[in-house]
């Protein structure tokens, strides 16, 4: 009787707790009070109900506990190495003053200390670059707006080039690219690529026909952004650079004297192929052609359906093919090649989606999707595949065991081909 006679402010126990409570403690439950007040609900009702409000509200009142995230220390900062460098790991080995003062003794042979383009394949060995870098590094250091590059301008160029660059790939777009950007378009590549038509010794017969340098230029920009810009957004970046092995082939230019054997970009060859293979179509010769010249592409082997899904501009960048019903000799490049070689880097076999529908995915995945879009889009290419040799593939292997690609293989045939029909042409004519 005594306990219920007491009033809920002279309980010692719910009184330190309710102190407690309007503390912010944050070890006081509304439970541990609702258990305490059932105790007071017969005899003292009323009060009861007063004080449980009260409580909820202190409750409702009481402030939360807010997870604050604390600063990372110092130390634990450290502990985390940094692992993104979009210009390249930087080298702790690099002397740059020593680079440097081996560039100053090569401007010390020139006169006035100044170099001019004949001289810059010395001024890029120096710089440990490959020979074909040197126009870039010519016209970063503006030379092409005075003829020359002083040693001093030079030094300031590179040393900064060195401190922003730390691998290849982020020196070759650093040295061609516009300013203000980090990647390269399409004409970026015809300085360092004239530089290689005027002194590379495979292509010293070209110097004789100047109209075919544009031609075999803009091929291999072509081939270049084929190859290399896997985004297909017309702007290769130093990731894509680093994924390709372009920057390679660039420093075999220096190496090896038959551009012929560098056929991923570089090979006349190829170039010759492909150049003929559009002038058979262009019977205008206005370096264009439309539906009705690409239908009589390989004997009109190609599918009328194809035809149109390239003319209506949703497999070529940009929406000029579509408005003009026109391709470009550009645009015939791309063409070309991915007609012939429609291999992809992919996996053993195609697998459907669960709707029934054949993916990209599904596509790249599938080491015979060649043979299905030839299914589709060239028949007499399916047929040959259907009635080959078995072992045919044994024998396309080269002497290195590297499989040849069937471009390559079509490239090495129609060019032989090409070569036979113009010697035989000229033999008529001497006739």
């Amino acid at each position: 009787m005594r306990m219920r006679e007491l009033s809920l402010r002279q309980d010692p126990d719910l009184r330190k707790e309710l102190a407690q409570l309007a503390r912010g403690c944050d070890f006081v439950l509304p439970s541990r009070f609702k258990k305490r007040l059932r105790a007071f609900q017969q005899g003292q009702a009323g009060v009861c109900m007063t004080v449980f409000s009260t409580t909820e509200a202190l409750w409702a009142c009481q402030p939360r506990s807010v997870h604050v995230t604390e600063p990372v220390t110092t130390a634990l900062s450290e502990s985390i190495p940094k692992f993104y460098f979009p210009q390249g790991r930087p080298q702790a080995s690099l002397n740059v003053d020593g680079l440097i003062s081996k560039i100053e003794k090569i401007f010390s042979q020139f006169p006035n200390e100044r170099a001019t383009i004949e001289d810059m394949g010395q001024v890029a060995k120096a710089c440990e670059c490959p020979l074909y870098w040197k126009v870039p590094l010519f016209c970063l250091a503006g030379g092409d707006r005075t003829g020359f590059v002083s040693v001093h301008k030079f030094v300031a160029m590179w040393r900064k080039t060195l401190q922003t660059c730390h691998d290849d790939a982020s020196k070759f777009v650093h040295l061609l690219a516009k300013p203000g950007c980090n990647y390269l378009e399409q004409d970026d590549f015809i300085p360092f690529l004239q530089d290689v038509v005027n002194s590379h010794a495979g292509l010293a017969f070209l110097k004789e026909a100047p109209d075919f340098h544009s031609r075999y230029i803009t091929t291999v920009v072509q081939r270049i952004f084929y190859n290399v810009n896997r985004s297909w957004t017309g702007k290769i970046t130093c990731t894509e650079l680093r994924k390709s092995n372009f920057l390679q082939n660039v420093a075999l230019l220096e190496q090896e004297e038959d551009v012929n054997q560098l056929t991923e970009f570089f090979s006349y060859e190829h170039f010759y192929v492909i150049y003929c293979k559009f002038w058979e179509l262009d019977t205008d010769h206005d370096l264009y052609i439309d539906q009705k010249d690409l239908a009589r592409h390989d004997d009109q082997a190609i599918s009328h359906r194809m035809i149109e899904r390239i003319f209506s501009g949703t497999v070529t960048r940009g929406s000029k093919v579509y408005k003009e019903g026109r391709l470009s000799y550009a645009d015939f490049v791309w063409f070309l090649i991915s007609e012939v070689d429609k291999k992809t880097d992919t996996r053993y076999r195609l697998t459907l989606t669960p709707n029934s529908k054949i993916t990209l995915r599904d596509l790249k995945r599938c080491k015979l999707s060649h043979i299905f879009f030839d299914t589709f889009f060239n028949i007499e290419k399916y047929l040959i595949y259907e009635q080959r040799d078995p072992f045919a593939v044994i024998r396309e292997v080269d002497s290195d065991g590297q499989e040849v690609s069937d471009w390559e293989r079509y490239a090495a045939e129609e060019y032989d081909t090409l070569v036979a029909e113009e010697a035989a042409n000229d033999q008529c004519n001497d006739v």
